[in-house]
């Protein structure tokens, strides 16, 4: 029973794939070592690299197929490249449960396939919490910057976040925006041009950063020598933060990150200890736990689920028996709404700032797990 990735694995970025394809092994070793599924066989995995971009994974879609493959987890991690081999999985009578992808036209009763589901928040769910937020937890703020890739989701990230903050209230002018291309790390010019205007403290203004893993760490590379990231009244992202804070080695400035995981923030810490320890196991060279290896769990343990209740290696029966599904994680229960082909889950947000003195060069100062559904806090810490 071969559960297959599709995803980048090489390349910019490609340590996301690396990373989920790591939790996966985790969770397939627990599952395994538990006895496997269907009465008694084992899950394997197998992967095909795209290296991150639409045409080579419909590419290595199509490969997969043609190999046999029909059972598709986490990847791709970029919602393009989701929205292009979905519906190559549904003709080909398969199944994708998707953790890695969050574009809106990826769920909801017309989505662009009946065979794809999502076991994590939308863009529409991240910026209705984030705007919450930003009028709760940063009041004084009127204006926003903005970096970002120049690509789908990032543009609906921003522009909902911004639109939902209008909707309640809180109303965010941009004062500032640069787009950069998804495969670059370059972010000279808005580093430049913002030192400039953030010369001295603006309690009134946020950073909002639309960039995701190694574009994340260059970005704050390139800014730390200019020292304006702590002028900021915030600096708020969505999506992988934490493994760019382990990167920068205790120097990393304090960041809200709106997204899946982290690892120091549990609302089951039973399922989170035994993760943690599952991941150990297989981690090698890769970085602790984070959102993506966590999302890489997530999906093997959905499919594990699903085939049990299914009694049934068969695609349509397990596509069958997601609805209803829930499985208890180290976030708290994920409950799957099949009817919108997403799975209702407790998002994290929380802030995180380097320190030498803390595990992994990381400290975590404040955490809420929000409802992706009712978008209601669930539990905090700190």
């Amino acid at each position: 029973m071969t559960l297959t990735f599709v995803g980048g694995i090489s390349g910019v970025n490609g340590v996301i794939g690396l990373d989920a394809i790591a939790g996966a092994k985790a969770a397939v070793a627990e599952i395994n070592a538990a006895g496997g599924v269907d009465h008694g066989h084992p899950l394997a995995l197998n992967a095909y690299d795209s290296q991150g971009d639409p045409s080579d994974a419909v590419v290595a879609t199509r490969k997969a197929i043609a190999a046999g493959n029909r059972l598709f987890y986490s990847g791709p991690w970029s919602s393009p490249e989701c929205l292009a081999v979905a519906p190559l999985i549904q003709r080909a009578g398969g199944l994708m449960i998707n953790t890695l992808c969050s574009a809106n036209q990826l769920v909801g009763a017309n989505n662009v396939s009946p065979a794809f589901y999502l076991a994590s928040a939308s863009d529409s769910q991240s910026t209705q919490d984030e705007a919450a937020f930003i009028k709760a937890g940063l009041p004084a703020t009127t204006q926003a910057d903005i970096i970002g890739y120049n690509y789908l989701v990032a543009k609906q990230v921003i522009q909902g976040e911004l639109s939902d903050a209008a909707a309640i209230g809180h109303p965010l002018s941009v004062h500032k925006a640069y787009y950069v291309p998804l495969d670059t790390e370059d972010f000279a010019t808005a580093v430049t041009a913002l030192s400039v205007t953030e010369a001295k403290p603006t309690p009134n203004r946020l950073l909002i950063m639309a960039t995701f893993g190694d574009g994340s760490t260059s970005l704050a590379l390139q800014a730390a020598p200019y020292h304006f990231l702590q002028n900021y009244a915030g600096i708020i992202t969505v999506g992988g933060w934490f493994s760019s804070a382990v990167s920068l080695k205790g120097k990393a400035p304090a960041v809200w990150d709106n997204y899946s995981y982290e690892y120091q923030a549990a609302v089951n810490p039973a399922v989170n200890n035994a993760f943690l320890a599952a991941y150990a196991k297989v981690a090698g060279t890769l970085g602790p736990a984070n959102d993506w290896t966590y999302e890489g769990w997530v999906a093997a343990e959905e499919y594990a689920a699903a085939i049990n209740k299914a009694n049934s290696t068969s695609p349509s029966a397990i596509q069958a028996a997601l609805s209803g599904l829930t499985i208890q994680a180290p976030t708290g229960p994920i409950i799957m709404h099949a009817d919108v082909h997403q799975a209702e889950v407790n998002t994290m947000i929380y802030e995180i700032v380097g320190d030498t003195s803390a595990p992994n060069d990381v400290r975590l100062i404040k955490w809420y797990a929000v409802d992706s559904f009712t978008h209601k806090v669930v539990a905090s810490g700190s």
